[in-house]
């Protein structure tokens, strides 16, 4: 029940009103505007908990790889790993006068975790809880780029993180999560361990972030997802997630997204191409120059049809989605009442946006109140939600987490009735329980919230690593206290100079803080905000797919 309790107080704190979020101050929580908090202020290190691996990069030079001989080109070892970017780019990120980041991972005790272990050094990093496991081999990647910088084949062994950074082992950096003003999280941990220090992380109100990492590991977020204020998937990673999620309920997977030309959407298929590189740089471009669906540009039809995806995700209790398009950009997906979304039309521009102030999870070491449901994380000293928010919250109870239609009975009655030949009986059944859902989804009091950022330029190098420099980028702005949408455009900045690196991680110095400012500021121009109706019926059931219908007005935010 607990649990349960955790996923309502989150997704009420999407729709709370803008008056009761503006006498939070407890640490960790949320204030309204654009000075939203996002970050503890119990004052300790930002924490990275994550793999770290010896990155062996091939590249042709003259010809592109053929498959089934050799081809000329150049082959690079260097530091890599998801977690361990991460914390690179942001021990150059972060002020001096910020605490060193505390980088939580695992290496063998052999020559590559030696080297591994040497360049971390060279870090502004905290390496207290960098463990040696005898006898493991240290995780490696060897990735193969075609010569345009993509990655065109890739094998990840990382078995080393997943079977020897345990949540037995986790617990002995515990404490030091607890005291983290952010944690950030990704999932080459295994699915247990990464759950463990999200839960860990926001027992003690510390707000999560969690990299997918690619398209087969994004499974695992299903369990950490009630924690979670931010997690950053490509598009087929949040598929991936949805997937997972519909599945543990025993739920019918939502359709693949589809294009005007019936093509696939970008990342549908295989989102990250490699372990070492999050592909959120590295994907999107077959959208551009598409017809889309009744005018709506590309971009508008595949948010909108992602956005079914968010919301199977946000409805397990994440604040915010942050959706990687590679080269369509990047957008901030979230929960807004239904009442803001009336106020403004179809489009959402001029909404009242409290969906993009995320909070990290309720404690779960305090159950709210049976009485009245908080619509904050649980402290002892916040006020409760209001009537009409609780009568939100009977309304969202259903839908705090998918599960399966209670009559469990229907699929087989239907398999009668096709057997005994009462096809039409089945039909009508068909189609009263499709407006059933359909009914349920409108009767939803949300809506989803999307913003997006169109991408700027770039000189492609190496996508590589683009898409850990974009998370790092917008963490390190989030604890500079800048908004959600400030922090993604600084992001989607940083990760311009990541793809236009040979390195895995770009050459970043305070000398970059004024360009990177400036690309930033050009990314927020960009800004369109949509807001797209409720998808999910009773239970977590998916509606009909509405008619197509003209692209809502898309307004600068």
């Amino acid at each position: 029940m607990a649990g349960a309790e955790q996923r309502l107080a989150v997704l009420l704190a999407h729709l709370a009103p803008a008056q009761q979020q503006a006498n939070v101050a407890a640490p960790g929580s949320r204030a309204h505007g654009d000075s939203a908090l996002v970050v503890s202020n119990n004052g300790g290190p930002l924490v990275i908990v994550g793999g770290i691996c010896l990155d062996i990069q091939a590249k042709p030079t003259q010809v592109e790889v053929n498959r089934g001989t050799s081809v000329p080109g150049t082959v690079r070892q260097v530091p890599g790993g998801v977690g361990r970017n991460m914390a690179e780019a942001l021990s150059r990120l972060l002020p001096p006068a910020a605490p060193a980041p505390v980088f939580i991972s695992l290496v063998g005790d052999d020559t590559a975790g030696a080297y591994l272990t040497a360049s971390l050094r060279r870090l502004r990093l905290d390496l207290t809880h960098l463990l040696t496991c005898p006898g493991a081999p240290t995780p490696c990647v060897s990735a193969v780029m075609d010569r345009g910088g993509e990655v065109a084949a890739c094998v990840a062994d990382v078995v080393a993180v997943e079977e020897h950074l345990t949540p037995q082992r986790l617990a002995d950096s515990a404490q030091q999560i607890k005291q983290a003003c952010l944690l950030l999280a990704e999932a080459n941990l295994s699915a247990a361990a990464l759950e463990y220090v999200c839960r860990t992380a926001a027992a003690a109100r510390v707000p999560v972030f969690i990299e997918p990492v690619s398209v087969p590991k994004a499974a695992r977020l299903a369990g950490a997802l009630p924690y979670a204020t931010f997690v950053s998937p490509n598009a087929g990673e949040l598929m991936s997630m949805a997937d997972e999620v519909r599945r543990r309920a025993g739920l019918p997977l939502l359709p693949r997204p589809q294009l005007a030309d019936d093509s696939p959407a970008p990342g549908s298929s295989s989102g990250s191409s490699s372990d070492a590189a999050s592909g959120s740089g590295a994907e999107g471009g077959r959208a551009e120059g598409g017809g889309g669906v009744a005018g709506r540009e590309p971009v508008v039809e595949l948010l909108r049809q992602l956005a079914a995806f968010a919301e199977v995700v946000l409805l397990q209790g994440t604040l915010c989605v942050v959706l990687t398009l590679g080269s369509l950009g990047a957008a901030l997906i979230t929960l807004a009442s239904t009442e803001d979304a009336a106020g403004s039309g179809s489009s959402g521009g001029g909404s009242r946006s409290t969906a993009l102030e995320p909070v990290e999870a309720c404690s779960s070491s305090r159950s709210c109140s049976s009485g009245a449901v908080s619509a904050h994380p649980c402290s002892g000293a916040e006020p409760h939600a209001s009537a009409a928010a609780v009568l939100t919250a009977s309304a969202l109870q259903g839908r705090c987490r998918l599960r399966a239609p209670h009559a469990q009975s229907e699929p087989s009655s239907l398999r009668r009735s096709l057997t005994t030949g009462a096809v039409a009986g089945a039909a009508s059944a068909a189609a009263a329980t499709a407006a059933a859902a359909a009914a349920a989804a409108a009767r939803a009091p949300y809506r989803l919230e999307v913003l997006h950022l169109r991408a700027l330029p770039a000189e492609v190098v190496s996508c590589n690593g683009a898409g850990d420099t974009l998370v790092a980028g917008m963490v390190a702005a989030l604890l500079q206290r800048h908004s959600p949408q400030q922090a993604l455009a600084f992001g989607m900045a940083a990760a311009k100079r990541a793809v236009q690196s040979v390195s895995n991680v770009p050459e970043l110095s305070a000398a970059d803080w004024g360009p990177m400012r400036a690309d930033a500021d050009a990314v927020a121009t960009t800004a369109r905000r949509y807001c797209f109706p409720a998808v999910l019926g009773a239970g977590g059931q998916a509606a009909p797919a509405p008619a197509p219908a003209p692209a809502p007005a898309a307004q600068s935010a």
